[in-house]
C-alpha cells in the first residue's frame, strides 16, 4: 500500500486529513487528530522508499509483533 493510499484509508475511515509538506524531495504527511497538538502518525516518502511513523504508544509492542511492520528505527529532529 502506498503512503496517498493510506492517507486516503485515513480520511475514510476517521475523518482525518493528513497535511502534506514537501522537503528537498522527501515527501512528509502529518496525521493530526483535530484538537491535538501532536500528530499520531508520519507518512514519509524520501527517494522512492515509503515508510510510516506510528506513536502508538501502549500499542507499540503489539504492533512490533506483526509480521507487516519492520523493525522500529529512532529518527530525531535535527532542529
Amino acid at each position: 500500500m502506498h503512503l496517498a493510499e493510506v492517507a486516503d484509508y485515513i480520511q475514510s475511515k476517521y475523518g482525518i486529513e493528513a497535511s502534506y509538506v514537501d522537503l528537498a524531495g522527501q515527501t512528509l504527511a502529518a496525521v493530526t487528530v483535530p484538537g491535538a497538538n501532536e500528530s499520531f502518525a508520519l507518512l514519509l516518502k524520501k527517494d522512492g522508499r515509503e515508510t510510516v511513523e506510528l506513536k502508538a504508544g501502549s500499542l507499540a509492542k503489539f504492533l512490533a509483533a506483526q509480521s507487516a511492520f519492520g523493525p522500529a528505527v529512532f529518527m530525531q529532529d535535527p532542529a
